[in-house]
């Protein structure tokens, strides 16, 4: 018997899982349903109906492979324009919606029955109203497949049984390195690994459905003391978070330094401070009022910062070229 499943933001964790699709489907079981993948074939278990709120854009989206599986609400199939889920055995996207990539999944002995279960697929939204909650039907998610780390990035969804637990309580074996949630009205990725936030994530109900990213050294089990052991997903490359990187290795102020994300760069940059309040960049200046603007990545965020210097009190007698000198 079907019943009503509210996600709100639903999102799952990327595992290494062993997936066969099969030419011939077996006969359902009693309770159980089959639905359709153009492309993929009939998937047969226990569906349920969930509830997403969808922004314009990009949105992770737990167990929606298919555009016809939207069952109501304000979002139209036509308001989807793409679905990719993620292949961790080959460690990359496959399309599943237009033009399925089907030979993709062929050769890799990959279930979509449990991807559809226990992970998240990227689904592009374009609606004139811009955002809007709908319901689709999808297989029951798995919460034990949900707490399974491994090594490298792992998307999770924030389950019901998740509400009011501490940090210690949510890592259970596990090592976190990064963690990160997943804001589709900004479509990025918001860092929260301070003590403050995750408290916040894991305070609030309204929190159930929505997805965050955790990034581990080793395999590892939330919430208990056991290992896990699937395979290795990466960061996404739609939308993509970067780590923030430093040329001239943190807060140097004699060398010439770019920060940033990837091709997104800052320069380290000598200027002139007219006023508190007015400055002006240039190639190079000395004296009183001759600062350099010094980026670097913030160890608490991750994000590039700034800060300035006065040169003349560093010990240096003018700014050059995005550096302190003699």
């Amino acid at each position: 018997m079907n019943k009503k499943y509210i996600l709100p933001i639903t999102f799952a964790i990327v595992l290494g899982l062993a997936l066969f699709v099969s030419a011939v489907n077996p006969p359902s079981i009693p309770g159980e349903t089959s639905k359709d993948i153009p492309g993929y074939g009939s998937i047969t278990g226990n569906y349920i109906e969930s509830s997403f709120k969808f922004m314009n854009g990009w949105n992770l989206v737990h167990g929606l492979p298919n555009p016809e599986w939207l069952s109501g609400g304000d979002i139209e199939a036509s308001n989807i324009k793409a679905i990719y889920g993620f292949n961790p055995i080959t460690q990359e996207y496959i399309r599943f919606y237009p033009q399925p990539e089907k030979n993709k999944l062929g050769s890799q002995n990959t279930r979509v029955d449990s991807m559809i279960s226990a992970t998240a697929f990227w689904v592009y939204i374009d609606s004139p109203t811009k955002y809007g909650e709908a319901e689709y039907w999808t297989l029951e998610p798995n919460e034990e497949l949900n707490k399974q780390m491994v090594k490298g990035w792992n998307f999770v969804s924030f389950l019901p049984n998740y509400v009011g637990k501490s940090f210690n309580e949510l890592k259970g074996n596990c090592d976190i390195q990064k963690l990160y949630w997943w804001q589709p009205r900004d479509q990025q990725f918001n860092n929260i690994l301070s003590d403050k936030d995750r408290m916040e994530v894991l305070r609030y109900s309204e929190n159930i459905g929505s997805g965050f990213l955790i990034k581990v050294p080793e395999s590892c089990t939330l919430f208990t003391g056991s290992s896990g052991s699937p395979g290795v997903p990466n960061i996404p490359e739609i939308p993509n978070i970067k780590e923030c990187t430093d040329s001239d290795g943190g807060t140097v102020i004699d060398v010439k330094g770019k920060t940033g994300y990837g091709s997104d760069l800052y320069n380290d940059v000598c200027f002139i401070r007219e006023s508190a309040t007015e400055t002006t960049s240039t190639p190079e200046c000395s004296g009183a009022n001759c600062y350099l603007k010094e980026y670097h990545c913030d160890s608490q965020t991750g994000n590039a910062v700034s800060d300035d210097f006065l040169c003349s009190e560093r010990g240096f007698t003018s700014c050059k070229q995005g550096a302190c000198t003699n």
